[in-house]
This record gives structure tokens, C-alpha cells and sequence, in this order.
């Protein structure tokens, strides 16, 4: 069963949904369930579609996952091309190789003001509608996840084909390509990518890393993509992924949008002491 999915609003009906959440006292990023991860492909001969019965090209190789509820998407694959059995050939990507996923229908990521590192930038956020949380975990973060975060048979959905150990993996992530003016940060970094095309997420079985994508506020309205591929830098020297691309937009904002955007951050920073204070007054740990 697919997640719902909630229309995606214009910038001012965006930033009225979660002003109404926020006096609401219902937003949750920080503890969103996580929509990408890294897996391993397990699956070693292909059972189904027009290549059945050859091997499977992603066999091994580290993948980026869309978590569906209860079962993964994997994300640019490798994948066959051609006529089955002998004019074959294998393509480092698939059709299925962008987030938000084509079939979708749903447009790119809406860049918004940002706050604190971000203030003064446009950058994705992380809200209840899918595609917009773009923080990074290992498939084996799952089973230690707290209760009713994630559908009991996602981390063992299609028959395991997900669920192998990533052991000696050291997961980066491998900048192939990007838009002029869109930039990868992190939570005390602008620029992951300033050093080189390389940045590491950690070690496989335990990696959880929080993305940004963002731009300058006064960047041209218009479509913003970073294509990546996951690669392994430890011992394992597991194959890396196919290449995926994660799509973003700009959009005409009103300087009304502005003030009443960064109402909404006060407003959350203020929900977020709320939610403090009744957890000490509990008795219950701050986090």
C-alpha cells in the first residue's frame, strides 16, 4: 500500500499548511520516517518482466531505496537494454532514476527560506508530504526504530532482497552531476562537495545523514537536479549504485511570503520548546 499523497500547494498554501501545523503542534521533521535509504541488492537472478531468468546487473551493488510503506523502490538501478537472451546490454541507470519518481506526477521539490546555517538561502524541508525528506539512512537502521515509525515488513520486504548485512562498507555518496547554482550542505556545512566529488555518509550498517539542497535567494526561478551515484569506500568494495538524480524547483516568491515564512520558523522554534518543557515536566528524556 502506497503512502497518501497530499496535493502539492502553491508556496503560500505550503506555508499555510504548516502554519496550521505548527500551532497544531504537529510537526514532527525531526522524526519523520525516513524515505531514502542505502541497501544492497540481494536478488541474483531476475524473476519477473521481460529479463527473467538472467542475472540480475544490480546483484551486489549498493542502491539507493524509496521507502513505499511496506516495500522499497529501488532507485536508478542498473538495468538491461536491448532484446532478450543475446542483444542485451546493461545501462547504469533505469527509467525509475529520480526523486520525486516520475510516475509519479509530482513536481520537483519546492525550494523555500530557509532558517539558521540556511538563513537568507531557498532549501528543500522535510514535511509529512513525500519526496521532500531528503535524509539519508542504512536499511538497518529500521529494526531499532521506534515502534510505529516504519511498516513492520519493510526492512524484510521482497523476499530480503534488501536486508543483507553491510559489512567493512564505507558509503559515500559520488557527485556526478549538478545545476549551476544548486548546492549539497549538511548540518554544519554548505558545501559537502567543496573538497571534491566524494562525500562520505558512513559506515553501511549504521550511516544516517541529513541532506540540504538549496540555493541563493535571488537564484532564477526555474528546475534545479543533482545527479549522484552511491559508492564504497571500505574494505567490502561492495559495486556502486546506479546514478539517481534528486530534483528541485524555484518558485516566485512575494516578499509577504518572506515575513510570513519566517513567522512559521519562530513559530516551530517556539512549538519545539513547548514540546521540551512538557517532556522534562514528564519526566521524559529531552530527545
Amino acid at each position: 500500500m502506497m503512502k497518501p499523497r497530499l496535493p502539492r500547494p502553491g508556496v503560500m498554501a505550503l506555508a499555510a499548511v504548516v502554519f496550521s501545523a505548527l500551532l497544531a503542534g504537529d510537526v514532527r521533521a525531526a522524526s519523520l520516517a525516513t524515505e531514502l535509504f542505502v541497501g544492497k541488492d540481494s536478488l541474483e537472478t531476475l524473476t519477473r518482466g521481460t529479463y527473467a531468468g538472467l542475472r540480475n546487473p544490480n546483484y551486489g551493488r549498493l542502491t539507493l531505496l524509496f521507502n513505499h510503506d511496506d516495500h522499497f523502490h529501488g532507485i536508478g538501478v542498473h538495468s538491461y537494454v536491448g532484446a532478450p537472451p543475446d542483444d542485451v546490454s546493461v545501462q547504469r541507470t533505469n527509467t525509475n532514476n529520480r526523486i520525486p519518481e516520475g510516475y509519479s506526477g509530482v513536481p520537483p521539490v519546492v525550494l523555500a527560506p530557509g532558517d539558521g546555517l540556511y538563513a537568507g538561502k531557498l532549501v528543500n524541508r522535510a514535511t509529512e508530504e513525500e519526496y521532500t525528506n531528503t535524509h539519508i539512512e542504512s536499511v538497518h537502521r529500521i529494526p531499532a526504530a521506534p515502534e510505529g515509525l516504519y511498516d513492520p515488513s519493510l526492512f524484510n520486504s521482497s523476499n530480503d532482497r534488501w536486508s543483507a548485512p553491510l559489512d567493512e562498507t564505507t558509503v559515500a555518496l559520488q557527485l556526478v552531476s549538478i545545476t549551476p547554482g544548486l548546492n549539497v550542505g549538511g548540518e554544519t556545512s554548505l558545501n559537502l562537495f567543496e573538497d571534491g566529488h566524494n562525500h562520505v555518509l558512513g559506515d553501511g550498517n549504521s550511516l544516517s545523514v541529513p541532506l540540504f539542497f538549496w540555493t541563493e535567494a535571488d537564484a532564477p526561478v526555474g528546475a534545479y537536479a543533482a545527479e549522484f551515484r552511491l559508492i564504497d569506500l571500505g574494505l567490502a568494495g561492495l559495486d556502486p549504485s546506479g546514478t539517481f538524480h534528486l530534483d528541485f524547483q524555484v518558485v516566485p516568491l512575494p516578499a509577504a511570503a518572506w515575513l510570513f515564512a519566517s513567522a512559521v520558523l519562530a513559530l516551530g522554534g517556539l512549538a519545539g520548546q513547548k514540546r521540551l518543557a512538557e517532556r522534562k515536566a514528564a519526566g521524559q528524556p529531552a530527545s
